[in-house]
């Protein structure tokens, strides 16, 4: 097993992406991640909520793949739903994240209740919401210091 598929086990993450997407210094993929999703953040409210985030690693200009990450969302998203998001910028990582809709104890209920086909339908859509961002993810991948 890799680092990056350790840390995601033992963090609770689900992620996807493009194999020609970056890694960060840490090892984890540029991608679409909907995270805390152990069990014991689906029962305990003491740990942090379920999310998901759209991350994007090892950028040339952090500040210009900000900007080009919040111009996308205003655009393929609502006013509502993009001012929900929290955007974050590192040295040469964005992303931008939300908590998730569902509250623990309907996603507890989905996994454990529904023999999980509705959790997976749950994650899906989820997924389906940040696979709107691909292009501005290749975008700020292949984008140089200054701009294009």
């Amino acid at each position: 097993m890799d680092y990056a598929k350790a840390k995601a086990a033992r963090f609770g993450e689900l992620g996807i992406g493009k194999d020609s997407w970056p890694k960060n210094n840490n090892d984890w993929p540029t991608g679409f991640y909907v995270g805390n999703l152990r069990l014991e953040n689906l029962t305990d409210f003491q740990s942090e909520a379920p999310y998901k985030c759209i991350c994007v690693a090892q950028v040339k200009d952090s500040k210009e793949a900000e900007g080009r990450l919040k111009k996308a969302a205003t655009r393929i998203l609502g006013g509502d739903e993009y001012q929900q998001l929290e955007f974050e910028r590192k040295e040469n990582q964005v992303s931008c994240w939300r908590w998730l809709e569902e509250s623990r104890q309907d996603l507890r209920k989905l996994l454990v209740e529904d023999d999980s086909p509705g959790f997976i339908e749950c994650l899906a859509r989820h997924f389906d919401w940040m696979i709107r961002f691909t292009g501005v993810i290749d975008e700020c991948v292949n984008c140089k210091k200054g701009g294009k």
